[in-house]
């Protein structure tokens, strides 16, 4: 199944582009949270064993919400919603935008490589600069450590 994960960055502004077998969505992020971050922190704490994990993408207004969910030791269900206005006007509604799943580890490879061309292309201080965030360099790390230990041990559902 193929598995791409893609993120533009522009002026405290995040594209993120992702593709999960025939599903495909691009959602959006502002620089009101550090959404690329906190999905990174997310899949690292799936690699530890977490069940699931909550991911926002904050809008002006509305908001991404992402659930990653383990369905099998090494399945993840990427569940994105979003909300039609603002997050606290429940009246409007949520509208899902990707619903599929894929192998974690393939997942959180791809989320690996796209913050590594994001280190190599805008380095630390370009990405800090577009983004308005520190770029999460410790992350990353905990990410492949975590790949790497798992390699083998993980079923490949």
């Amino acid at each position: 199944m193929t598995v791409r994960f893609q993120v533009d960055i522009d002026a405290g502004w995040a594209d993120c582009h992702i593709t999960v077998g025939e599903s495909e969505a691009t959602v959006t992020a502002s620089y009101l949270s550090d959404g690329i971050a906190d999905l990174a922190t997310s899949v690292a704490s799936l690699l530890r064993g977490a069940p699931d994990a909550s991911v926002t993408f904050a809008e002006e207004p509305g908001e991404y919400r992402w659930t990653l969910q383990r369905v099998q030791p090494d399945r993840l269900r990427i569940w994105i919603m979003a909300t039609r206005g603002l997050a606290a006007d429940s009246r409007l509604g949520d509208v899902t935008v990707l619903d599929a799943e894929c192998r974690l580890r393939t997942f959180a490879g791809q989320l690996t490589a796209e913050l590594e061309r994001l280190e190599t292309t805008l380095g630390a201080s370009g990405y800090e600069k577009r983004w308005g965030y520190r770029f999460p360099a410790e992350r990353l790390e905990e990410i492949r450590r975590l790949l790497a230990g798992q390699a083998g041990r993980v079923s490949s559902g």
